[in-house]
């Protein structure tokens, strides 16, 4: 009774005797009416239900029941004549309280966030809506549908087996069923439903027999393709023809191209195995579309009879030799001329050669790009001999290493020839009255591959080409003379090259680090000066002579430096 008196007080704030005395009957006036009895289901001692008081729990330690009190008047010591003494099982109730409550806090920290945070943290933050792809338009989902059929043409089957809903959408996206593909006698019925979907729109057409035995099989093979797609010819925006005979092929053009084919633009046409001797005539005629604008020849080349077209791009691969002479490429130049590109790889076969008296008779006015990639060193020179543009800025050559042809110095003459006639054709089209006119300098871009020759010769188209831009030189016999050039150390003669932005070296050994170095530093010194460009780009790969320190020297005066062992 002596502790629960005490407690009472130190619960009051009434004084405390100095030693322990019986509680006079004048503090229950000040108490409200206690209830001793634990309330079932709650823990610890309380008030009754009707009283709003503050809820204490036990003490885990020796003290004696907590009992919870209604704020109670104040009382002094000079009323009851006590000392302010407080009991030590008080002090004692107390700090295990607090002690409790920091338990909580440090348990509650380890957890993460505390308790009561973490309930507002539920109650305020709601979560966020998220859109249901059920929930969007029919004319969102047939836009992404539109879009995602340009770059998946096999996207159009797939959306058919999502849903319902996209089920009954699909259907009406054109871009989903624009790639027809037949390429077996399984690919039928598919292409027939793609041509269904897509009538009225847009097609690209890719026709190839893939079976097992693809030559006994083909002619049957395209008759079916041609009747199948042949209705719709006026749609159709790009054709590939992948075939094994002659016949086959004359088949297709004759029902798809000779026709009146409004919106063809695209035209790929490659025989799959080697033509040796030449058919008739009829093959090398047909009649052009007004609307083509690229044209992609492999193992055979076709010509437009008619008016002349508008072509734009030209791809010849594989050229066999009953259509491999400058004959057949003069016919080209006849009959498109406003070619802007014309590429001519794998070029394999030797030209038969023509004496040369001086007259440029292959002409493209406004070729602009010419690319000669995997091709023969004496089929270039002849080329170069007799082709004639005045609005070239793009050359990209790239040379067989095997030496076809042998002379006297072996096939590096053959090369130094191809770099002597670049530089006849840049001194005639830089000296050409269209030329002088329009300001134009020449070649802008020039790449060159697999080329064995002196430097002397490269010297001189480098420095025909004042307005040069791109240079480029893989698996070259350059050495650091031709950095040195470009770098000018002498800094008293005009500079090689003065417009020269991007310089890319690959799979060249004989270059050194300290010649890159040199070419880096003069360069970005030139620029201070007001002399030259700047170099925007360098790139050097597989060249086993520049450390990694050359190419940290490097990045320090060029903005963009691309190097690889």
């Amino acid at each position: 009774m002596d502790v629960l008196h005490n407690a009472l007080r130190f619960v009051t704030g009434l004084p405390q005797p100095v030693v322990p005395a019986p509680i006079p009957n004048d503090i229950f006036e000040h108490l409200p009416s206690l209830r001793t009895v634990r309330k079932r289901g709650r823990r610890g001692y309380g008030l009754d239900s009707s009283e709003d008081g503050r809820r204490v729990t036990r003490a885990r330690a020796q003290a004696a029941p907590v009992v919870a009190t209604a704020p109670a008047p104040a009382a002094t010591g000079a009323q009851f004549a006590f000392n302010p003494v407080i009991p030590q099982a008080a002090v004692g109730m107390s700090r295990t309280l607090s002690a409790n409550a920091e338990q909580q806090r440090v348990r509650e920290t380890q957890r993460g966030t505390p308790k009561r945070k973490r309930m507002t943290r539920r109650t305020k933050a709601a979560p966020k809506p998220r859109l249901d792809i059920n929930q969007l338009p029919d004319d969102v989902i047939y836009r992404i549908m539109h879009e995602v059929g340009r770059l998946d043409p096999a996207f159009g089957p797939k959306a058919l087996s999502v849903c319902r809903r996209w089920k009954l959408i699909s259907p009406t996206v054109p871009s989903l069923w624009s790639h027809i593909v037949i390429s077996g006698p399984s690919s039928f019925p598919r292409a027939a439903q793609n041509l269904k979907h897509a009538e009225g729109s847009p097609i690209t057409v890719y026709l190839r027999n893939l079976s097992l035995q693809e030559v006994r099989n083909d002619q049957y093979f395209f008759h079916g393709a041609v009747r199948l797609v042949e209705p719709h010819r006026q749609c159709m925006t790009s054709l590939t023809i992948r075939t094994h005979s002659v016949s086959t092929l004359r088949h297709a053009l004759r029902e798809l191209v000779d026709k009146e084919t409004v919106a063809l633009r695209t035209l790929d046409i490659s025989i799959c195995t080697p033509v040796p001797q030449r058919p008739d005539s009829a093959l090398l005629t047909h009649r052009m579309p007004r609307s083509i604008e690229t044209i992609r020849f492999d193992r055979v080349i076709l010509t437009h009879i008619g008016s002349r077209r508008h072509l734009r791009n030209l791809h010849i691969s594989r050229p066999e030799a009953w259509t491999n002479n400058l004959r057949t490429l003069r016919t080209l130049a006849a009959v498109y001329p406003y070619l802007r590109t014309l590429r001519i790889d794998n070029w394999g076969n030797q030209l038969i050669p023509e004496p040369f008296d001086g007259v440029r008779d292959i002409v493209w006015t406004e070729l602009e790009e010419l690319r000669l990639w995997k091709c023969r060193s004496d089929n270039v020179v002849l080329f170069l001999q007799h082709f004639a543009s005045v609005s070239l800025t793009t050359v990209d050559i790239a040379l067989n290493s095997v030496p076809y042809q042998q002379s006297e110095n072996g096939y590096q003459e053959l090369h130094n020839s191809v770099l002597r006639e670049l530089h006849n054709l840049q001194t005639f089209m830089i000296s050409s009255k269209e030329a002088r006119k329009n300001s134009r300098k020449g070649v802008r871009a020039l790449s060159l591959a697999g080329m064995q020759t002196n430097l002397w010769e490269l010297f001189m188209l480098l420095r025909s080409c004042t307005g040069m831009r791109t240079l480029a030189f893989t698996h070259c016999n350059i050495t650091n003379d031709t950095l040195n050039w470009l770098s000018n150390p002498a800094m008293s003669a005009s500079w090689l090259c003065p417009e020269l932005e991007r310089l890319k070296i690959e799979e060249c050994a004989a270059v050194e680090g300290y010649a890159v170095r040199q070419l880096a530093f003069n360069r970005w010194l030139g620029a201070e000066n007001e002399g030259v460009k700047q170099f925007q780009e360098l790139g050097i790969r597989c060249c086993s002579r520049v450390s990694v320190e050359d190419v940290k020297f490097c990045r320090l005066r060029v903005p963009k430096v691309d190097f690889s062992i």
